[in-house]
C-alpha cells in the first residue's frame, strides 16, 4: 500500500446531482423554517424553490439525532482506546502484530454494530420526511457502500497481522497502515456528520450535550 500521503485512498463520495441544484438548498430551508409553518410552503428563491418538508418536530425526531451523536462518541472512544495502545508499543519498539490484529477484531465487531445503528436511523429519517426520502435514501446508500468498504479493509488488516510470518515490510509500515484506516473511518464520521447536521431541525440541537 502507498504511504505517500497524496496516494491515500479515498472513500467514494456521491456528489449531488448538478440537475438537481434544489437538494441541499431544501435541507437547509427547511431547517430555518419548518419549525414555523404548518403546511408546505413554496417562495421564490434565486438559487432554488423553497419547499417546507412534512416531517414534523418533535421529541422522537430529535432523539434520532441524539443516538446519532452518542453512537459516534461512543465509535471514536473505542478509536482512541486502540490508538492510545498503539502509541504506547511504538515507544518500546517491539512488534505486537497478534495483538494489534485482536484489537482491531474487537473495533470490527463494534463497526458491524455501530453500522447496523446508523442504517436503522437513517431508515427511520427516511420515514420522518416523506417528501425528502429519496435524497435521504441517497445518503443511507451511499453510507452502506461506505461500510462495506470499510470492514473489507479491516478484515484484510486482521487477515495478514496475524499471519505467522505478517507480510509487511516493518512493524512500523504495519502501523502506518492501521493508522491509514483509521483516517479513512474518520473521513467517513466526518462526511455522515455533515449530512446528519444538515437533516436535523434547529429545534433539535439543544438536546445534543457538549459533554457527549
Amino acid at each position: 500500500m502507498p504511504s505517500d500521503p497524496a496516494h491515500r485512498p479515498r472513500l467514494p463520495l456521491d456528489e449531488p446531482k448538478r440537475s438537481q441544484p434544489s437538494f441541499w438548498c431544501r435541507f437547509l430551508l427547511w431547517r430555518a423554517d419548518c419549525g414555523r409553518m404548518n403546511s408546505q410552503t413554496v417562495r421564490s428563491a434565486p438559487d432554488c424553490t423553497r419547499v417546507c418538508m412534512s416531517a414534523t418536530v418533535d421529541a422522537a425526531l430529535c432523539q434520532i439525532f441524539r443516538d446519532w451523536h452518542i453512537e459516534n462518541h461512543a465509535l471514536e472512544q473505542k478509536v482512541s482506546v486502540v490508538r492510545d495502545w498503539m502509541r504506547e508499543v511504538n515507544q518500546f519498539g517491539r512488534p505486537r502484530f497478534g495483538e494489534t490484529a485482536s484489537r482491531l477484531r474487537v473495533l470490527r465487531d463494534h463497526l458491524v454494530a455501530h453500522f447496523h445503528k446508523e442504517d436503522s436511523m437513517v431508515g427511520n429519517l427516511a420515514r420522518r420526511y416523506p417528501s425528502a426520502s429519496p435524497e435521504v435514501m441517497a445518503i443511507r446508500r451511499r453510507s452502506a457502500n461506505d461500510h462495506r468498504l470499510l470492514l473489507r479493509r479491516v478484515d484484510d488488516l486482521i487477515s495478514r497481522l496475524k499471519e505467522t510470518d505478517p507480510p509487511f515490510a516493518s512493524w512500523t509500515a504495519a502501523m502506518h497502515e492501521v493508522d491509514l484506516f483509521f483516517d479513512v473511518l474518520e473521513q467517513h464520521a466526518t462526511q455522515e456528520s455533515e449530512s446528519m447536521q444538515i437533516l436535523m431541525p434547529k429545534e433539535c440541537e439543544a438536546v445534543l450535550s457538549p459533554r457527549e
